[in-house]
Parts: C-alpha cells; sequence; structure tokens
C-alpha cells in the first residue's frame, strides 16, 4: 500500500508538471472537441480527442524522465573500485 501511494503521489506532481506546460493548449483542445461534439461532428470529435491524448501522453513520457533525470542526479554515486 505504502508504494502505491508513492506511486501514487509521484504521478499526480508530474501531472502537475503537465498541467503547467500544456494547460492553455490543452484547453482550446477541450473546447475544439466540445465544439466538435456540440455540431454532431463525432469523427471531428473522435481525431481532436485522440490527438489531445496523444499530444498529453507525449509530454508526461518527457516530464516522467525528467524526473527521472532529476532524482538520478540527486542520487549518491557508488566509488569506484
Amino acid at each position: 500500500v505504502a508504494l502505491m501511494q508513492q506511486y501514487s503521489l509521484r504521478i499526480a506532481w508530474i501531472f502537475s508538471l503537465v498541467a503547467e506546460r500544456r494547460g492553455v493548449p490543452a484547453w482550446a483542445e477541450h473546447a475544439g472537441i466540445i465544439d466538435a461534439v456540440r455540431a454532431g461532428r463525432a469523427e471531428v470529435a473522435e481525431s481532436l480527442a485522440r490527438r489531445h491524448i496523444e499530444r498529453s501522453r507525449e509530454q508526461f513520457l518527457v516530464e516522467a524522465d525528467r524526473a527521472e533525470a532529476s532524482r538520478s542526479a540527486r542520487r549518491p554515486r557508488a566509488l569506484p573500485g
């Protein structure tokens, strides 16, 4: 349970970084999806939603890599030999 709580907190932190960087574009993407749904353009809405999810996923992976690199840089290194 403790391990899952740690992962949950880490994922929430990474999502917060994604929100910082993708906030404005993501809201614009949401608006486009909503507009397409309201207009009855299901295929357009689906395409926009898929693109939105992929962009968010890509940014999440970038932030996760940055977090891991930062964590690795702070980790004590073993002395040689």
